[in-house]
């Protein structure tokens, strides 16, 4: 469960109340994958372009994210071997909000 800051929540009622704003939001979910989860062709040439990179990458993501399955992070794994991944097990699609510290931890190890 996530404790976003109220004035995230504002600014999300906000732009989600703006005119056309759900037939925008509904638009951009069809084109990313259906009931059966996401279209390959989103995350295809994300994952080919990660190949070439020879720096390091942080991949963190949440276990119980409904919109991006954690093996995607796993795929990033196998496509970089420079990655480092790490899946939050009791968190969701937004880890900075849901598992702050944790994150926070992971970003400043990467980094150091």
């Amino acid at each position: 469960h996530a404790d976003f800051p109220n004035d995230m929540l504002v600014l999300d009622y906000e732009m989600n109340a703006q005119p056309g704003a759900t037939t925008i939001y509904l638009k951009t979910l069809r084109q990313l994958g259906n009931l059966l989860g996401q279209d390959p062709h989103v995350y295809q040439p994300h994952l080919q372009a990660l190949a070439g990179f020879h720096f390091p990458i942080l991949v963190i993501c949440g276990h119980q994210d409904p919109v991006i399955p954690a093996a995607h992070a796993n795929a990033v794994a196998r496509v970089a071997p420079s990655a480092q991944v790490h899946i939050l097990e009791h968190c969701g699609h937004v880890p900075v909000f849901e598992c702050s510290e944790e994150v926070s931890r992971l970003l400043v190890e990467f980094l150091r």
